[in-house]
């Protein structure tokens, strides 16, 4: 194998070849000083230390209440009474679902069966197979009956009311 003398090589190849170690050399020093002092410089990484905790764990909604009224974010005293700010907390319920009166039922294989409600604003809408009326969504429907689907995924039955009687 016949190898060239460096001085023998092309002006760029020079260069590169040159480029290269110096990066070589860069990147070793700056690795040895590294190990050597053990530690980040300061200019790479100033507010490392500083940086508040991001991920908090609390296993109750007691502990994270008295954590934030720990951590006011406007230098408010945090209230001494920690413990009635936790038991004053009240869980919020979804609203409760308001059911339509089922007027009537009609069945016709041939174009779809179909109900007529009257929804609590006492206005009355028809309501086809798979479409909806407030939160409820008709699923089927038989002789005096009709099932829906709410938005949480139960099935609520309503039955319409015969003529003469009180029953809803």
């Amino acid at each position: 194998m016949n190898r060239l003398d460096w001085r023998e090589w092309p002006v760029h190849t020079q260069f590169a070849a040159a480029a290269l170690a110096l990066s070589i050399l860069v990147a070793l020093t700056s690795t040895w000083r590294a190990f050597r002092n053990d530690t980040v410089p300061d200019d790479v990484l100033p507010a490392a230390s500083t940086a508040p905790r991001i991920i908090i764990n609390i296993p109750d909604d007691a502990g994270a209440l008295r954590d934030a009224a720990n951590r006011s974010p406007f230098d408010i005293t945090p209230p001494s009474n920690a413990t009635q700010l936790t038991s004053s907390v009240v869980q919020q319920n979804a609203p409760p679902l308001v059911r339509p009166r089922l007027a009537g039922t009609a069945i016709d294989p041939q174009s779809g069966s179909f109900v007529v409600v009257e929804t609590p604003e006492g206005r009355i809408q028809l309501v086809r197979i798979g479409e909806r009326t407030g939160e409820l969504r008709l699923r089927s429907v038989s002789v005096g009956e009709a099932v829906f689907d709410d938005v949480r995924g139960n099935r609520i039955t309503l039955k319409a009311s015969r003529p003469g009687s009180d029953q809803p």
